[in-house]
């Protein structure tokens, strides 16, 4: 009986000596072992595209992360003549000499161009535009907008937007009608087909 005492004891103190380390062991473990620190950086890219629609109109669309985007498009008047209202395409025509390009008066054919310029993550809240003929054109009149904004190919005629400053916004359609007078005249020299490119340069503001 007495060896017995001993041995049971014994295993009371072991087993009492192993319940006071297990504090000691936790404690160990939630201390903390450092820090980390992780940098993240990127970079955020323009998208702009530029595109152009409407009635007649054939449009291409440039759009990505350049300095510079550029988008072309074909109208076609369709042909017209002094006693129509309206050209093959449908586009208005009339009689007059608001252009002041003309003696003598002028067949006047117009229509509207819509001008989508989408941008995001873009630091400008708007932008202008400045239009010009690409070749020289001393017989017929040109103009964008409205008629009182001639165009020429020596300098660029500001167009004028319906914001403050004559600023066009981004994502929404801008309509620009386009017109282009003939003179009625008569002779060797009248012409028979009239092709310029309306050169626009859009400055973001």
């Amino acid at each position: 009986m007495h060896m017995e005492w001993k041995t049971f004891s014994r295993r009371l103190l072991i087993a009492a000596a192993g319940m006071l380390m297990l504090p000691a062991a936790h404690e160990a473990m939630a201390s903390s072992l450092g820090n980390a620190n992780l940098t993240v950086t990127a970079s955020v890219t323009s998208y702009v595209s530029i595109a152009f629609s409407g009635t007649n109109v054939s449009s291409a669309v440039a759009g990505n992360s350049s300095d510079s985007y550029t988008a072309t498009a074909t109208l076609a008047f369709g042909s017209f003549n002094y006693g129509s209202s309206t050209t093959s395409t449908g586009a208005t025509v009339t009689d007059v000499s608001s252009l002041g390009s003309c003696t003598g008066g002028c067949i006047e054919v117009s229509q509207p161009v819509t001008l989508t310029v989408t941008a995001y993550d873009l630091n400008s809240t708007g932008y202008t535009i400045s239009a010009s003929l690409a070749a020289a054109d001393n017989v017929n009149g040109w103009a964008l907008g409205t008629t009182s904004q001639t165009l020429t190919n020596s300098t660029g005629t500001t167009i004028s937007g319906p914001g403050q400053g004559g600023t066009f916004a981004y994502n929404t359609g801008e309509p620009l009608t386009v017109y282009l007078a003939v003179p009625e005249s008569n002779g060797s020299s009248v012409e028979t087909s009239v092709s310029n490119t309306i050169d626009m340069v859009l400055t973001a503001q």
